[in-house]
């Protein structure tokens, strides 16, 4: 199953994404609101329950700008 959208982030800054999943999950992120352009920024091959999320590692900083479109 997929799911996509858009992120627009209120405050310029440097953000980490953790994600969970019942199986093997992959976070890509655009550097603009394109799907085109995405690039994997996570990925995990084995169940992470919802509320242990934090228990994995995040992704690598990422640089987002105040009310930039970015497609996630």
């Amino acid at each position: 199953q997929r799911w996509g959208g858009g992120l627009i982030p209120s405050p310029s800054g440097r953000y980490r994404f953790y994600i969970a999943a019942d199986d093997a999950v992959r976070l890509y992120l655009s550097p603009s609101p394109y799907e085109s352009h995405k690039q994997l920024i996570h990925s995990s091959t084995s169940y992470t329950n919802e509320m242990a999320w934090s228990s994995r590692s995040p992704s690598a900083w990422v640089q987002l700008e105040a009310g930039q479109r970015y497609y996630v």
